[in-house]
Parts: structure tokens; C-alpha cells; sequence
């Protein structure tokens, strides 16, 4: 019946009826198990010692320290597997090596050691009924039906479920609902709308599209957001988070309202996975030493200051009773970025302690870089092996062992008294090193023999020099013909090739001999004899008598002149020719042009010269 109608007014009616069509569609999901095979990898540190025979048998040993405390194993793959028998060795790799020494063990340094297992695991997947695609959680699969729904004819839908699997399916419900308006023929008509309500979501870490729901829906499907680094918590009505949103809305009337609700999505950070190392006194775990926290992605961590025991020498810290080593080098590895702590305890090893020992050293030069050779003595020794033989250096010469004694450069002899600090923990390290001067180079000398010439002195080359000057020299009364070896059957000059050797100390010496020619005297001019008038004071003429006041050695201060070559005889023999008992004045007895040959007068004008310069020499 029409309340509060007033005459005369037109009004206009207009019926209408508003309702729901709802289809319900359900689906299926099926769980089914499969298999995964992972790989766990780890990654260690060690130094190992190997040693190619022992005394007992011919096969080699490696150990993880020398000497009968350490298990020996044949191979390295038995070494290794030693530490971790529930994996399989794969690999290793070396960071350094050193030589050999006396004992025979040469020293590996091992940067990583890899191993496998195998662990099989069972990951539940979910397939929607009818469809050949798989999904890893339920959720996803839930969700593929929801997304593959056709709204076409229908306003809204509701998607619901079980909550449980009955055997091996789960049952996905979707409630979809079009809303109908029937109206009457006329001319004029109104309708009237459902209320509706729409839900805002508000988030600092993720977004969301609102949710609209018409009158009788009154559950909300809400979001449920994830995070790399943070927790959802839930949504709240407020944004300070107190009311808690109950996914459900209430209606205050059926028709003709719009009505908007926002809630706040409240998130709280996820906590960052820790490493914890716990330090223990011994294996026993007895006494807590210290500790260390790693966070996340933390690599290096400082490790804490050594324990000290009476007795013993702290040997480094060991992983529970694997003997794996707890160094700085350490590989931490995390799992999961959040809320993964891992924590493992590491004991104090100790090791009683050795006499001192005392290292010498011997290495090629003073920048001690590696060495030649090492003698180890223990507390008591004092015998060392001393190097048999000298180093060697291509461009040098050793002179001696050497070491320094503070600031005091001393040197090492086989007499060196070895004194110890203590018998324990009293270590004394010498580094002897060996001193060098340069070796000379070679060199090439070349020695003049004048032979009777003004004196020349020697040429000395010097490794790789091969040029030179060749000098010259004078003799009175010769021409030099030039220097001559090999007996005088090759002349010496500019052109000679030098040839040394080798580069060092390795010296050469040749003598070259100087050739002479006579200069030829020139004969006396005969003169017409002309009889000079007396003079007022007579002249005496020097005879062979003035000369017998001083006798003249023949040969003694003078150079003889080769007269056989001129005459063909022996030089006595013309001397023979010349009466020397009777006084005669020089010259008077000369022959003239013609008498004799002329090279006889070269060879007298010789002697007499030289004769004279003898004379000369006396006075």
C-alpha cells in the first residue's frame, strides 16, 4: 500500500523485482609424491705430507702430519675420505708445494677439498584434475582454477575448499553469482541497486587491486602477500594495527549504499640466518672458551686469542672429532638467508711440547728468497750439515758462507758453534747465505818485442774489445819494417782478429816481434889530392896510436851491424886486412872508387860509425 501520496500530483510506479542466479562449479586436485636427488658439497682446507717410500715397504704415504702420530693412508682419495666416510671424494686442489727435505716428506698445501653425497627427498606435487600441468604447492594449483575461470556471464564469484585432501584429491569449490532485475512495462520505471562494499588493501611491501562485494556476500577472499625480507603479519582495520580484519564485511542496508572499508597490511622484518662457533677448552667440550656470532653473508670473523696449557704447545683449533681444521681460512656457509642459524663447536688441540730446534739455512744469495738447503738440529745437536759443495753463479765468484749477527756481517764456517735458547719453545732460525764477487773478464794481451827498438808497451784487451792501434818504434841506423808473429812468417797489423775464449777469466797473451832494414851507408867522394903549403903550426895527424889510450871493446855499448850480408864474409876477416900495429893516418889508407865493391864500404861506414859514437860516449 502507497503511504504519503498527495492529490493532484503525478507520480509515477514503477515495479521491479531484483534477484540472484548462483551456479556452483567444484573441482579436483590430486597430490602425488616424486623424487629429488640433491648434491651437498663441501669445501675444506688441510695441508697434507706426503712421502714417496717408507722404510717398511716401496708405497707411498700421505698423512696430515709427519711422523708415527698421524694415520697414513696410501692414496690421497683414502686420505680424504679418512676425514669425511659418509661422502664421496670428488676432488682437490693445491695451493703450493715445497721441496722435499731431509727426511723425505714434501709438504702440499691443499686450498679446497670437494665431496658429494647423494640425498634423496620426496616433493609433494599437485595436478588438476584433467590437466597434465603440475604445480609444487596446492596453493598454485588452487590458484590455476580460480585464474582459468570463465566470468563471462556471471558478476562475482567465491572460490572455496575443503581444507583437507580425502585420499589423494581435495575438492576446489567456485561459487559464481549474476545478479537479474525484472522490470514492469511502462512507460516509467526506477530501479534499485544492491549495496555494495568495496575493501581498500594497504601495504608498505606489496600492492593489491581492491576487492568489491555485493549485498549477501559478506566474505572477503583477502591477499596474502610474501616478502623476501620481511613477515606478513596479517590485516588490521587500523594502521596502527590493533583491530585485527576478520576477512568479513557487514551491510547496513540492502539497496542503494556504496560503501568503501580500508585495512593495513602489518609486516615484520625476518631475522638474518647466524653462524655461531663455540671455542672449547678440549674435545669434551668441558670448558667454554669463547665464542663467535657470524650474520648473514659475514665471511671473516676474528679468531680469538690462543689458550695456553702447562706443558703443552696449543696446536690449532679442530672441528668436533672430524680433525677437520678451524682456522681463519675457514669457508662459513650458510643455508637460508633468514632464520637458518647453524652453530658449530670447535675444541682446543694440544700438542706436548718439542725440544728446541734450531734451522739453518743456506740460500744462493743475502736477499734470502729461497733456500739452497736446510739443517734442522734439536735441542742437545750441534752437528749440521754443512754444504759439500760451493754454489755456483754464471758472472760471479763465491768467496764464502755469511750471516749477520745484529748489524755485524759474520762468517759461517763449519767451526760455527750452534747455541740453543732453552730445551723447549726455544726455536732459533739462521739464514746463512752465500757472498759473491764478479768474476773478471777475460782479457787479451799483446806484448811488443822491439828487438833493439825503442821500447812499446803491451796492449791489454778486455772482453768483447777486439779493436786496436797498432803503435810503432825507431832503432838508430834501421827502418822499421813492421811487428811479425809466427815466427815471422805473418805480419801483425790492424786487421789481426782477436779471439777470446770465453767472457770470464779466461786470459790470452801473444808477443809480436819488431822487423828492421839496415840504412844503407853512402860512400866517401873521391877528392883530388892537393898539397897545402906549410903552415906555421904543424899539424899532427891522428893516427891509429891516439886511439890505443883507450881501448874499444868492439860490440861492448853498440848495435854490431850484419856486414856478412854485404860482404859474404865473416866481419873478422876484414879486420884482418888492416894492420892496426902501424901508425897510420885515418883515412889515408882508403881504397878508392872501384877497389872494392860497394857494399863493403856500406858495411865499414857501419862500424866506424858506431865506433865513433862510442868514442863519443867515453869522453
Amino acid at each position: 500500500m502507497l503511504t504519503g501520496l498527495t492529490p493532484s500530483t503525478l507520480y509515477t510506479l514503477v515495479m521491479s523485482a531484483n534477484f540472484k542466479k548462483v551456479d556452483s562449479f567444484e573441482y579436483q586436485v590430486q597430490k602425488s609424491q616424486e623424487e629429488v636427488n640433491s648434491t651437498l658439497v663441501m669445501t675444506l682446507n688441510k695441508t697434507v705430507y706426503h712421502k714417496q717410500k717408507t722404510a717398511n715397504n716401496d708405497i707411498p704415504v700421505y698423512a696430515f702430519g709427519k711422523g708415527g702420530n698421524f694415520d697414513q693412508y696410501p692414496t690421497i682419495k683414502a686420505l680424504f675420505e679418512s676425514l669425511q666416510p659418509d661422502y664421496d671424494y670428488v676432488s682437490h686442489t693445491v695451493i703450493a708445494e715445497r721441496s722435499e727435505d731431509n727426511a723425505g716428506w714434501r709438504e702440499s698445501d691443499i686450498g679446497t677439498v670437494t665431496y658429494e653425497k647423494k640425498i634423496t627427498t620426496y616433493v609433494d606435487k599437485f595436478t588438476v584434475v584433467g590437466s597434465i600441468t603440475k604445480y609444487d604447492t596446492y596453493e598454485a594449483a588452487k590458484a590455476a582454477i580460480e585464474s582459468s575461470f570463465d566470468m563471462t556471464n556471471f558478476d562475482s564469484k567465491l572460490v572455496s575448499d575443503e581444507n583437507v585432501f580425502t585420499g589423494d584429491l581435495r575438492k576446489v569449490t567456485i561459487t559464481a553469482t549474476k545478479n537479474y532485475t525484472s522490470e514492469s512495462v511502462s512507460a516509467f520505471f526506477t530501479t534499485k541497486a544492491w549495496s555494495t562494499i568495496k575493501v581498500n588493501f594497504v601495504s608498505s611491501h606489496s600492492s593489491h587491486d581492491p576487492i568489491s562485494v555485493t549485498y549477501d556476500e559478506t566474505t572477503i577472499n583477502s591477499p596474502s602477500p610474501t616478502h623476501a625480507d620481511f613477515h606478513f603479519l596479517g590485516w588490521f582495520m587500523d594502521d596502527e594495527y590493533v583491530t585485527p580484519f576478520t576477512n568479513s564485511v557487514a551491510y547496513e542496508n540492502a539497496y542503494d549504499q556504496a560503501k568503501e572499508v580500508t585495512v593495513y597490511a602489518k609486516w615484520a622484518p625476518k631475522v638474518l640466518s647466524k653462524f655461531v662457533v663455540n671455542f672449547f677448552d678440549n674435545i669434551d667440550n668441558t670448558v667454554k672458551y669463547d665464542s663467535i656470532e657470524l650474520t648473514y653473508e659475514t665471511k671473516t670473523f676474528k679468531m680469538p686469542d690462543e689458550p695456553e696449557k702447562t706443558g703443552f704447545d696449543f696446536g690449532g683449533w679442530m672441528i668436533g672429532e672430524s680433525s677437520l681444521v678451524f682456522d681463519k681460512n675457514y669457508v662459513v656457509v650458510y643455508g637460508n638467508k633468514y632464520e637458518d642459524d647453524k652453530e658449530i663447536d670447535v675444541y682446543a688441540k694440544w700438542v706436548e711440547k718439542d725440544a728446541s730446534k734450531y734451522t739453518i739455512n743456506f740460500y744462493q744469495n743475502d736477499e734470502l728468497e729461497e733456500p739452497l738447503g736446510t739443517s734442522i738440529m734439536y735441542y742437545n745437536d750441534v752437528d749440521f750439515d754443512f754444504p759439500k759443495e760451493d754454489p755456483t753463479e754464471e758472472t760471479l765468484n763465491f768467496i764464502g758462507w755469511f750471516y749477520m749477527d745484529g748489524d755485524e756481517e759474520k762468517e759461517f764456517t763449519e767451526e760455527f758453534e750452534v747455541v740453543y735458547d732453552g730445551p723447549y719453545d726455544g726455536d732459533t732460525v739462521l739464514n746463512v747465505y752465500a757472498k759473491w764477487v764478479a768474476k773478471p773478464l777475460s782479457t787479451f794481451t799483446i806484448n811488443f818485442d822491439a828487438a833493439g827498438g825503442s821500447t812499446v808497451e803491451s796492449i791489454v784487451l778486455v772482453h768483447p774489445q777486439t779493436n786496436f792501434e797498432v803503435p810503432s818504434t825507431t832503432r838508430p841506423g834501421f827502418t822499421f819494417d813492421g811487428w811479425f808473429i809466427d815466427g815471422g812468417e805473418v805480419e801483425f797489423d790492424e786487421d789481426y782478429e782477436v779471439a777470446y775464449d770465453g767472457v770470464y777469466e779466461d786470459d790470452l797473451e801473444i808477443t809480436v816481434i819488431a822487423r828492421w832494414t839496415v840504412i844503407p851507408v853512402q860512400p866517401p867522394t873521391e877528392q883530388p889530392t892537393t898539397e897545402e903549403p906549410p903552415t906555421s903550426e904543424p899539424t899532427t895527424a891522428a893516427t891509429t896510436e891516439d886511439l890505443e889510450d883507450e881501448p874499444v871493446a868492439l860490440g861492448e855499448g853498440i848495435d854490431f851491424v850484419d856486414v856478412d850480408q854485404y860482404l859474404g864474409a865473416p866481419v873478422v876477416e876484414i879486420f884482418e886486412e888492416i894492420d892496426f900495429e902501424e901508425p897510420t893516418p885515418l883515412g889515408s889508407t882508403l881504397p878508392q872508387t872501384g877497389q872494392l865493391p860497394a857494399e863493403l864500404f856500406y858495411g865499414l861506414g857501419g862500424l866506424v860509425t858506431a865506433a865513433g859514437a862510442f868514442l863519443r860516449r867515453k869522453k
